[in-house]
């Protein structure tokens, strides 16, 4: 067992060295003549100008936090190196610092070769790695400034002056705001955080397992033993599944010295995407009877040999099966965390918490035991379904015209749908007629091959669309009578639906002459005819070329980076949440400034979908939208020219850009499109509020946050000025736990016939009840809802329709007049409307 080491007698402690105890007081000692050396070799205001830069940035990371961090003082005496050695000089800028700082630390070596202010010959430096994991040594050649430093704190700041030197380096970039700007907190960096706080716990295991030449190296200071216990033990357990394993600063009790508390522990794991889902860890081989034994006393009772298909018989451990859903996967670091912390420090499982999956829970499935255990299969599942159906579809012979492609447009294609359908569709012949029954229809849209014999007209084009939809119906059906699980279709006069493999497949047929009718408009002469964009025209531009090619892109992305589609899916789920709904915040806003994290901030993208989530959080908290357009320059298509001149635009004209300005290459030419419609300046601040308290809470209690989930979740109804309930048996169910049922197993459970009772396909008393009130009534009020299960609609009126008005024929709508003869707001009338518009679904109205 690591830690239990033979007892020594006391009179053999005087032969064993204590190089850290003996480090910390030598730094005392050396602290006013290293801080002399210092203030010889640092004159330069420019230098200085770096180093305090250089300060925000580490301090912006957090890589200063904590008793044993990489400080501003390390930063300063690697400056003071870089100028003795000649890499610096006096008169270079500070961006030339900077840049050759990063640029030296991204190369360094302090781990391995070390680092030393005189020429230390490397038998010296090796010497010190005896004792130290870092080696820096200070002038006197007698100190070691890195001797408490973790290895992968080191290793961390190194990594991040390599992004930050490609970031640097790319021209499209605002790099400045990125990388000294942005607030990087512990929770938005890694995947995982560990924690145990029961000091009495870590005492008793520290005088249990550790060995006494680690009690005597670090006397006085238990916290940073255990740590160093812990770390030792993990680094060997979970080898190349982490990145690194970086102990984070204790948060202090109120009145609490950080020398003197009490010992506890925090650490973060930033995981490997490439080895840390593993489902085996190899051992050696059954005829090393040494290694073997090593190999099973360090996993006691998880160790078992196992023959694998190369022949090879090997000491294993099994940590899962290859069936298990990707949420499962995820979470083997943590169960392999867990076994070593029990086995070797005799540590139970309910003392140590897990910081990795709490906010999944909200988009966890429901009913809990279901055939795809996470969005992520429930996701592929239909995108393997829509791939058969439009192979089947192009084959379709005796078209008038060819199917070329079929396209996806559906969030569930981008895997960023926080409910993706489940395969229960259903159809029934009724009266002749195929009805088709399901709560959710997938999007998509149907590319003709191309023909010069299509009306010029709108009316008679959406005419034959519909011809087009019947053929294809007709087609579809009798060629695949004999296919066991046959697709089945139903044409109708704007789109076509197709029932295959228990999903519902909606498709329209884009044809583009439809936009460019849109667009026409006589000039003032009445004989010319010009183009413009209008709302009609957007729309349908953004639903036949804009949407396919943003949600080939981002599955592309969620490709490249797995967690992209859970993190999307859990923030969309938060902003349901707190009633903010894709009409007020559309989701390809969400999705593109996520998007923008996982491609332009310097940290490397999250594993764990809640590390992506909280990052996001942050970034939505902490960011100036009146100040800062947020490029995603996807597939990297746009040009450095173009990024420029927008730029230059967006600070001279900043009120022709549309309060959230998102930049794509999917634009359409028609840049900051996707948040042109919505969110408003209003919404806009209201979700910023939400985030900075929701990022605040987090920072409050991230050790908790087991049972703090459902308070992020829950909206705060103060403010708004009328409450409409609706009757919960008219609301479509969800696939996905509801406000009520998050971290309340028996709620969840109770529904589960529920969720298997479909409507018919499209049909959604709530959507079509807030449409109307929305069309009707978008003047006067603001309508929030949940799109997820919500049972209420909050209802704020507009200011200025609180406003007495003239007595004007353009003020008296929804207006009653006054004894001054003056218009004022008709509240009664108007929520007496909104009852009878959803009369058998509105349960009551409460006006506040």
């Amino acid at each position: 067992m690591i830690g239990q080491g033979e007892s020594i007698s006391t009179d053999d402690y005087e032969n064993y060295p204590t190089p850290h105890y003996n480090a910390s007081i030598l730094y005392d000692v050396r602290l006013a003549k290293n801080v002399e050396l210092l203030e010889s070799i640092i004159q330069s205001d420019s230098v200085r100008e770096a180093i305090i830069l250089l300060k925000v940035w580490i301090r912006q990371r957090h890589f200063d936090r904590g008793r044993y961090s990489f400080d501003g003082a390390l930063v300063t005496f690697y400056i003071a190196k870089l100028m003795q050695s000649k890499r610096i000089y006096p008169n270079m800028s500070s961006y030339q610092i900077i840049r050759l700082f990063w640029n030296q630390l991204a190369g360094s070596s302090w781990d391995t070769e070390g680092i030393s202010f005189d020429s230390s010959s490397k038998e010296t430096l090796a010497s010190f790695f005896r004792y130290y994991d870092v080696v820096f040594i200070d002038p006197l050649g007698m100190l070691n400034i890195t001797a408490n430093l973790p290895v992968d704190l080191y290793r961390r700041v190194r990594h991040e002056s390599a992004l930050a030197i490609r970031m640097l380096d790319n021209p499209k970039l605002n790099s400045f705001l990125a990388l000294f700007l942005a607030n990087y907190p512990a929770f938005t960096q890694y995947d995982h955080i560990v924690t145990i706080n029961d000091s009495q716990l870590i005492t008793a295991t520290i005088e249990s397992f550790a060995e006494d030449m680690d009690k005597l190296d670090y006397l006085g200071d238990p916290q940073a033993l255990f740590v160093r216990m812990v770390e030792r033990l993990l680094r060997k357990g979970l080898g190349t599944r982490i990145s690194y394993l970086v102990p984070l600063a204790v948060s202090l009790k109120l009145g609490e010295c950080a020398m003197t508390a009490e010992p506890r522990l925090v650490l973060g794991l930033l995981l490997n995407g490439t080895d840390a889902f593993n489902l085996v860890d190899k051992g050696p081989e059954a005829i090393d009877a040494a290694a073997s034994e090593a190999f099973r006393s360090f996993w006691p009772g998880k160790a078992e040999l196992r023959r694998f298909k190369d022949g090879s018989i090997t000491e294993s451990c099994v940590w899962g099966e290859a069936t298990d859903p990707i949420g499962q996967k995820r979470l083997i670091v943590r169960s392999i965390v867990q076994f070593l912390l029990q086995a070797h420090f005799d540590l139970p499982e309910k003392k140590i918490g897990y910081v990795a999956t709490q906010f999944e829970s909200a988009i966890a499935p429901y009913p809990a035991k279901m055939l795809h255990e996470t969005i992520e299969e429930r996701s592929m599942a239909v995108i393997s379904a829509f791939d058969a159906l439009g192979r089947i579809m192009r084959e379709l012979k005796q078209l008038p015209l060819t199917i070329n492609a079929i396209h996806g447009t559906d969030p569930v294609f981008r895997y960023t749908d926080p409910d993706p359908p489940r395969p229960t569709a259903r159809a029934l012949h009724m009266n002749g007629q195929v009805v088709f029954f399901s709560g959710k229809p997938i999007h998509a849209t149907i590319q003709l091959e191309a023909s010069g014999k299509w009306p010029t007209e709108l009316e008679p084009i959406r005419r034959l669309k519909a011809a087009f939809y019947l053929r294809i119906a007709d087609k579809i059906t009798p060629s695949w009578i004999s296919h066991k699980r046959k697709p089945l279709a139903q044409a109708y006069n704007d789109y076509l639906d197709v029932l295959y493999e228990k999903f519902l497949f909606r498709f329209v047929i884009i044809h583009q002459r439809e936009i460019t009718i849109m667009r026409e408009y006589l000039s003032d002469n009445k004989v010319t005819r010009l183009q413009q964009d209008t709302k009609e025209s957007i729309a349908l531009e953004m639903e036949a070329t804009i949407l396919p090619k943003l949600t080939g892109i981002l599955h592309g992305l969620h490709q490249q980076h797995f967690s992209f589609g859970s993190v999307a899916a859990i923030a969309k789920r938060w902003l349901y949440s707190q009633l903010i709904d894709p009409y007020l915040w559309p989701d390809e806003c969400t999705e593109l400034l996520l998007a923008s994290l996982y491609l332009n901030q310097p940290l490397q993208p999250p594993i764990q979908p809640q590390a992506g989530f909280l990052r996001w959080l942050q970034f939505v908290a902490s960011t100036d939208w009146s100040k800062d357009m947020i490029v995603v320059n996807l597939n990297d298509e746009l040009s450095t020219e173009t990024i420029e001149t927008l730029e230059k635009q967006f600070y001279d004209r900043r009120q022709s850009f549309p309060p959230l300005t998102i930049i794509t290459p999917c634009d359409a030419g028609k840049y900051g499109l996707f948040g042109r419609r919505a969110p408003t300046v209003e919404i806009l601040n209201r979700v910023t509020l939400l985030a900075q308290s929701a990022t605040q809470l987090v920072e409050m209690n991230f050790r908790k946050l087991r049972n703090k989930i459902p308070i992020f979740f829950e909206p705060s109804m103060e403010g708004y000025n009328v409450i409409i309930h609706l009757d919960s048996t008219n609301i479509l169910p969800i696939g996905i736990p509801s406000l009520n049922a998050l971290g309340n197993e028996k709620i969840a459970s109770l529904s589960a016939e529920a969720a298997n009772k479909e409507p018919v396909a499209g049909f959604d008393p709530v959507r079509f009840y807030l449409r109307e009130l929305r069309d009707a009534y978008r003047q006067f009020a603001i309508f929030f809802y949940d799109p997820c299960g919500g049972d209420r609609i909050a209802v704020l009126w507009r200011p200025q329709a609180l406003e007495e008005k003239p007595f004007t024929t353009s003020n008296v709508n929804g207006r009653k007049i006054t004894k001054d003869g003056t218009l004022q707001l008709n509240v009664e009338a108007l929520v007496r409307d909104f009852e009878v518009l959803g009369q058998g679904l509105v349960h009551r109205i409460e006006r506040r």
